[in-house]
């Protein structure tokens, strides 16, 4: 049945910003956005894990996935990613089957995001480099020649050299 009583309060003493979007509840979690930091507590004990400042100082209701946490605010949604752990995932989902296009694509396009997103954040070098593996993924798929290679293939390896031409002439 339901608890009987009260195990522990977040935070102890205080209060969040009641105008602050509401908690989501996850496996072994909770998040608590408010309006200067978003809060990670154990849904068991109540212990604080983490607190993360908000970029933009503006909380959002979040929706949160594995690896994936999104907040949508007024008239913007931000979205913040586990970089490591979506390309170890896609990379295994490739290993597991390298002949699978969808899988070839999805890691190329991890890649590729991750690159946009550091050369957006100054990180010109570490882009470069993302871009450059998303580009070595798709040259080991089409070995065969690019004529014969999914038009899917094509078109990724196309906006992955627009890329990193853009982020060569800031290197």
């Amino acid at each position: 049945g339901p608890p009987e009583r009260q195990r522990w309060a977040f935070p102890p003493g205080d209060t969040i910003n009641t105008r602050s979007p509401r908690p989501v509840l996850a496996e072994d979690r909770i998040y608590i956005p408010d309006s200067r930091s978003l809060f990670t507590v154990d849904r068991r004990t109540g212990r604080r894990l983490a607190e993360t400042g908000w970029d933009a100082g503006q909380p959002g209701n979040l929706l949160i996935g594995d690896g994936m946490m999104f907040a949508l605010q007024h008239q913007k949604l931000s979205g913040y990613f586990e970089w490591e752990k979506l390309v170890a995932r896609a990379r295994a989902r490739l290993a597991a089957d390298p002949d699978d296009l969808g899988s070839v694509l999805n890691l190329a396009v991890l890649l590729e995001k991750r690159g946009i997103s550091e050369w957006q954040d100054g990180r010109t070098k570490s882009a470069h480099e993302h871009l450059r593996q998303a580009r070595a993924v798709l040259e080991e798929f089409a070995q065969g020649g690019l004529e014969e290679t999914h038009h899917a293939v094509r078109s990724q390896l196309h906006s992955i050299l627009r890329g990193e031409s853009r982020i060569l002439k800031d290197l």
